[in-house]
């Protein structure tokens, strides 16, 4: 059994916060702080209209029992205390009998009644028939022994009898005379036992607020103290500044000068009083952990078996409770931000020009960064991103660069860093290029006044890829007309897996059939047919992150799946214009969420099934307006989750979003630079570039991720680099293009 200390307890810590006198019948509440019952009862802390108590000290509200408030659970911590320091001072000053009226010194104390008793009064208590078994100890045993002054738990429903045991299944305490009337036939065990089963509980939660909660409120409070000092003294430098740059002056600028410290001692009481505010949040917060971690360490330290198991629950919830809130801080909510710039030409305007006082607003944490430059790139092609900047409020922050400095680092694998340009737009957001040298993933720091911006380092994957604008000779040509393993007849779509590997459905000849990252055949799999495995011109491939392969089977109006062996495992669709059925699906392409979206051609619409092929949406409808389609051909997914489709008969390109609403379109009829002659595959890079098959062209077009046009490759022929009828498109690994040359019977790698 635990004792109490006589070092952990003082008069002044015994005192009631509200009435500031020693504690007197001390009640818990819910957020583990303790005042006099009385106090509860009258002082003005109840909540307006919530029935409920406001601790004075955290503002949390605790429900008032129905009963009143002397059903809240008693702190026994305190009451021991109390004994323990009444029997201590018995040697200084008299101690007063509290059984009678005499105001006798007390000589003992019965345990049981926890009373301190007059010699006549203990006489009293031994011939009484109900007190006469009670323990009775004297004063200066007790001075001795501090494990009696815990005062005994009584059982509620047998007022003589206390706790003795614990009830698991009711999961209470009680009596020997529970055990035979109310509890009888349940299961029950000793306090101790009990006890050391539930302190697990306690200990594991107390743990987790010591461990993980107190430490990043405590640092957040000494890192806003930290900043309030940098910002007094950051202050003081820059009024030193100002003063020195005063006192060469005529005193014709002294009044100037005098405004521009005030405008710093404004800007610092502004900045100073921001923090304060959130120390005093933070400090509040704190102390909500700490005094529950006290709390908590001292019942289970101090507390017996019984009064550590009344307890456990409340101390149980407020350990959730505390261990539920997220801790939301970032950074100080203000920075030390006030500088002194001074733009004086010459001696004589010195007075008008002195100089101002700058500040800074921009809350780090809440700054951004997005675009493609911050998650790949290309070497020898030039990478950008956006930063945008907000204060502490979220609102955009428009500052100049003296006072919002961004600092990027573009850290190579090889450990050199990259050269970068940023520029200012002027409207709270800055761009920043920068030109990848080497292959491989770049670290990217992003650091506004000493501290990395959130996501910082940024990892970006910077691919060897060829650059659009100046695609060279064909990198590898893989097949040639025939129905050997390795020929082809009509090339329909490409893609690749994750190991590099070219996957081709090979459309008159019924078969889909794989190759290498460097074009050597491994396999073919399917069959002219309508069987299972078999098919009637596949069209669309695609292949998930498990390996599995979807085809689209053009003429049997079906969408079949395959293992990564190429063993067929399952297929959905049937012909019909109803959702779920399919009429020639053509193109496939996997949502970020592998889902599986399908061109379904001559139904003029798409459809999006999920790999085991229930229906999930359809979008799209016969036509030339925004969101109608006139036999879209493939589709292809972006970053964001967009679908892109070629709209084959209208000549352009249409994008909807994730819910398959419309986003916008581009492309339209003809041979120009941008313009679309019936187009077919399509494909995304990592930078967002759009490539497209443009099937009666003879070429590939590129655009940009706005759909403005980049650049385009290839001619009419059978040559190198030359095509007929380009189908589908696809990347490899390395960033390199591969086109399904369809009437040229191969494909060709740039």
């Amino acid at each position: 059994m635990a004792t109490v200390k006589d070092e952990k307890y003082s008069p002044q810590s015994l005192e009631c916060p509200i009435c500031e006198n020693i504690f007197s019948d001390p009640k818990i509440l819910q957020c583990l702080h303790s005042f006099c019952r009385k106090c509860l009862e009258s002082y003005d802390v109840i909540g307006a209209g919530t029935n409920s108590i406001v601790c004075p000290l955290c503002r949390k509200l605790t429900p008032i029992p129905s009963e009143g408030v002397h059903i809240l659970p008693s702190n026994f911590l305190l009451t021991n205390a109390l004994d323990h320091l009444s029997v201590k001072s018995s040697k200084e000053y008299t101690l007063h009998c509290t059984n009678c009226e005499d105001e006798a010194a007390a000589t003992s104390r019965c345990l049981e009644c926890a009373e301190f008793l007059c010699s006549n009064c203990v006489l009293a208590h031994r011939r009484i028939r109900v007190t006469k078994d009670h323990r009775i100890l004297s004063l200066d045993t007790l001075q001795a022994d501090k494990q009696t002054l815990h005062r005994p738990s009584f059982c509620e429903q047998h007022t003589d009898e206390m706790f003795m045991f614990y009830c698991v299944p009711c999961d209470c305490l009680i009596c020997r005379e529970c055990t035979i009337l109310d509890h009888r036939g349940h299961k029950y065990t000793g306090l101790k036992e009990a006890l050391e089963e539930r302190k697990i509980l306690i200990d594991e939660r107390l743990k987790f607020c010591i461990e993980e909660k107190i430490p990043p409120v405590h640092d957040a409070v000494h890192e806003v103290k930290t900043m309030a000092a940098k910002l007094r003294a950051r202050a003081e430098a820059v009024k030193s500044e100002i003063c020195g740059t005063a006192e060469e002056c005529v005193k014709r600028i002294v009044s100037r000068k005098q405004e521009i410290l005030a405008r710093v001692d404004a800007l610092e009481q502004e900045k100073e009083a921001v923090l304060r505010h959130q120390q005093n949040q933070l400090e509040t917060e704190l102390f909500k952990y700490t005094s529950s971690r006290d709390f908590v360490e001292n019942v289970v330290l101090h507390g017996n078996e019984v009064e550590i198991i009344q307890l456990r629950q409340l101390m149980l919830d407020r350990l959730d409770e505390l261990n539920d809130i997220k801790l939301d801080y970032k950074e100080p909510e203000e920075n030390d931000v006030i500088d002194y710039i001074l733009d004086s030409e010459t001696v004589e305007n010195v007075a008008t020009t002195m100089g101002r006082v700058a500040s800074s607003v921009t809350f780090t944490a809440l700054c951004s960064a997005r675009g493609l430059g911050i998650k790949s790139g290309k070497v020898g092609v030039e990478s950008s991103f956006i930063v945008e900047t907000k204060d502490r409020f979220g609102n955009t922050s428009v500052e100049g660069s003296h006072t919002c400095p961004l600092q990027v680092k573009v850290q190579a694998p090889e450990g050199f860093f990259l050269g970068n340009k940023v520029t200012n737009n002027g409207d709270g957001s800055m761009r920043v290029r920068y030109t990848p040298v080497t292959h491989g993933k770049h670290n990217l720091h992003l650091v506004i006044r000493g501290r990395e911006m959130e996501g910082s380092p940024f990892c970006v994957n910077v691919v060897e890829g060829i650059d659009y604008a100046k695609v060279g000779p064909t990198f590898m040509k893989i097949g040639s007309q025939g129905t050997k393993s390795g020929e082809f007849k009509q090339p329909c779509s490409v893609i690749t897996d994750q190991e590099g590997n070219i996957y081709v459905t090979d459309f008159v000849n019924c078969r889909v059939q794989k190759f290498d990252p460097l074009g050597k055949h491994l396999q073919d799999f399917g069959s002219r047919g309508s069987k299972d495995g078999q098919f009637q011109n596949p069209c669309g491939i695609a292949v998930d992150g498990n390996g599995i392969i979807a085809v689209s089977d053009w003429d049997n109006h079906r969408v079949q799946l395959f293992s990564p062996e190429g063993k067929f495992i399952g297929k959905f669709g049937t012909k019909g214009p109803e959702d779920g059925k399919l009429n020639h699906p053509a193109g496939l392409a996997l949502t970020k969420d592998g889902n599986l979206l399908v061109a379904d051609k001559d139904n003029h619409r798409i459809q999006l099934f999920n790999m085991d092929g229930t229906h999930i949406m359809t979008f799209g409808s016969l036509g030339n307006e925004d969101g109608e389609l006139n036999s879209p051909n493939h589709v292809a997914v972006t970053e964001d989750n967009s679908c892109l489709v070629t709209d084959t008969e209208n000549n352009r390109i249409v994008k909807f979003d994730s819910s398959g609403k419309f986003h916008s379109s581009f492309g339209g009829k003809g041979s120009s630079d941008g313009q679309l002659d019936r187009p077919a595959g399509i494909t995304i890079d990592s930078e967002g570039f759009i490539i497209v098959g443009d099937f009666q062209n003879h070429r590939v077009q590129i655009f940009q991720p706005d759909g403005k046009f980049y650049a385009t490759f290839g001619s009419e022929g059978d040559g190198e680099g030359e095509f007929k009828f380009p189908s589908g498109v696809a990347l490899t690994k390395d960033g390199r293009v591969i086109v399904a040359d369809r009437h040229n019977h191969r494909v060709q790698v740039f």
